[in-house]
C-alpha cells in the first residue's frame, strides 16, 4: 500500500515539474458564467453613466430661462412714513398732493400741503428719509383762511398701500414696471395715478384711493 501511494505521489510530482517547465498559455481564470457577469456589469455601468448624463441634461433643461422682465422696484420708506415726516415738519397742515417718482433709479417723495396762511412743499429721499428740499410761501388772498385747504386737502383715511395700488395697476397693463405714483384729488374724490412702462408701451392707471376701483386706464403707445 505504501508503494502505491508513493508511486502516485512520485507520478504527480513528475507531472507537476513537467508542467512548470513549459510556457503555459495565459488564459482567463474566469468561468464562462463569471465572464458573462462581468460583461453584464460593464453594460450596466454604461447604461447608468448614460442615465446620469441624461439626468444632468434634464436638470439643465428645467432651469428657467432668464427674461427681460425685472422685479418691481419699491422705496425703502413707506408712504405712511413719508406723510409722518411732512406732518412733523409742518404741524397743523393738510396734505394736498403726494408724488412718488424715480430719478436715475432713486425714489423721492414730493409732498405738498397747506394751512390757513401758507403752502409748503418738501422732497424726501425714499431711501434715507432725508429732506432734500423744503419750500414755503404765502397763499394768495383768495386762498387764505382755509379756502384752499378745504378745496384741495386729500382724504388720507383708509388709503390703499403702494403695494396694493401697484398690483392693481399691473393687472390692468398685463405686467410691466410701475415708475410713478401720484395721489391727488378731483372734487371730493381722492385717487391714485400709477404710471406703468411695459416694453414700448406706457400706461396711466387711475385708481380710487380707498376702494381700489379702477377709474380709468390711459394707454400711450
Amino acid at each position: 500500500m505504501k508503494k502505491i501511494i508513493l508511486s502516485v505521489g512520485t507520478l504527480s510530482l513528475g507531472l507537476l515539474l513537467a508542467a512548470c517547465g513549459q510556457n503555459p498559455i495565459q488564459t482567463s481564470s474566469q468561468t464562462p458564467e463569471q465572464s458573462t457577469q462581468v460583461e453584464n456589469n460593464q453594460t450596466t455601468d454604461v447604461v447608468n453613466a448614460t442615465k446620469d448624463t441624461d439626468d444632468i441634461d434634464d436638470t439643465d433643461d428645467s432651469t428657467p430661462a432668464s427674461t427681460n422682465q425685472t422685479s418691481q422696484q419699491k422705496p425703502s420708506v413707506s408712504l405712511a412714513e413719508a406723510i409722518e415726516i411732512f406732518q412733523k415738519e409742518f404741524p397743523d397742515t393738510d396734505i394736498t398732493s403726494i408724488d412718488l417718482d424715480t430719478s436715475f433709479g432713486h425714489f423721492f417723495y414730493k409732498i405738498e400741503g397747506v394751512n390757513d396762511l401758507k403752502e409748503y412743499e418738501i422732497k424726501v429721499d425714499a431711501a434715507t428719509k432725508e429732506i432734500r428740499e423744503r419750500e414755503e410761501e404765502d397763499l394768495d388772498a383768495d386762498e387764505k383762511n382755509g379756502v384752499k385747504r378745504q378745496e384741495e386737502k386729500l382724504d388720507l383715511s383708509k388709503l390703499l398701500t403702494l403695494d396694493e395700488v401697484t398690483k392693481i395697476a399691473l393687472e390692468q397693463t398685463q405686467g410691466g414696471q410701475a415708475t410713478d405714483w401720484d395721489l391727488d384729488r378731483d372734487g371730493a374724490l381722492t385717487y391714485w395715478e400709477v404710471d406703468v412702462e411695459n416694453g414700448k408701451q406706457e400706461a396711466t392707471v387711475k385708481i380710487h384711493a380707498q376702494t381700489g376701483e379702477v377709474l380709468e386706464v390711459e394707454l400711450d403707445d
